[in-house]
């Protein structure tokens, strides 16, 4: 059987894991996270350790449908199967038109020698869970500042609705964007900013002529809620990884 394991007191987690549940077969088993805090961090180690199958919820991976923090509606979240975001993108297929009905358009591609280094924070828990790196973010903007080149810190903000009406106004003046896995990056690199992510970042190692085959595939490996419950998230997973 699927077992959840949503953040205690979240309405928000409980509904996606539940969601994703009720769409999976009876006879699937293995866990489900959407978020990993102090309250449900021990199943989350447990499960880490044991080697056990596990599927983690998050929030988009593009602005356009992500939503605010307790909210489900009008938006889609990624699923990802032992891993916090999509791993292997260049290998996998797309018919591209999950992306075409986002209407995004992908941006000019600039190697910008000039400007700030654009250090984008997350949360301390989740580099201290999800992440399983809590030291990385303090580590990587010590190296950016020790090159006597300007840094400019975004800090983490649980109101990403909020931060994100400021982000673009920050890549403009950005030589790059470095980060630990935050969407910001995919933004910035939608927008034809450089970057800079851990591996655990979908887009890690994308080359910018890779642009448009990332993100139709990454747009393929997240859901709406109807489509978590009915199944079609399930079998999107599955029939990905049986056709590679």
């Amino acid at each position: 059987m699927l077992t959840a394991h949503a953040v205690p007191g979240k309405p928000k987690a409980a509904a996606l894991c539940a969601a994703f549940i009720a769409g999976a077969p009876k006879t699937a088993v293995g866990h489900v996270f959407y978020g990993v805090k102090d309250t449900n961090a021990h199943a989350w180690k447990k499960v880490l350790a044991s080697g056990e199958l596990y599927y983690f919820i998050d929030n988009s991976y593009f602005d356009a449908v992500r939503v605010g923090s307790s909210s489900t509606e009008g938006g889609q979240f990624r699923v990802t199967r032992n891993a916090i975001q999509l791993q292997g993108a260049r290998q996998r297929r797309s018919d591209g038109k999950r992306w075409a009905a986002l209407g995004i358009e992908i941006q000019p591609w600039e190697d910008r020698i000039r400007g700030y280094w654009l250090a984008i924070e997350q949360s301390e828990v989740f580099m201290k869970y999800s992440a399983r790196e809590p030291r990385w973010y303090f580590n990587t903007i010590r190296n950016l500042q020790a090159t006597g080149e300007p840094v400019k810190v975004r800090p983490w903000n649980p109101d990403k609705t909020k931060i994100q009406k400021t982000l673009h106004a920050d890549l403009e003046g950005a030589r790059a964007v470095v980060t630990h896995s935050s969407a910001a990056a995919i933004t910035g690199a939608i927008a034809g900013v450089p970057f800079g992510v851990a591996p655990e970042s979908a887009i890690h190692g994308m080359l910018p002529d890779e642009r448009f085959h990332f993100m139709r595939v990454l747009a393929d490996a997240q859901y709406t809620t109807e489509e978590l419950r009915s199944g079609f998230a399930w079998a999107m997973i599955h029939e990905t990884e049986r056709s590679e």
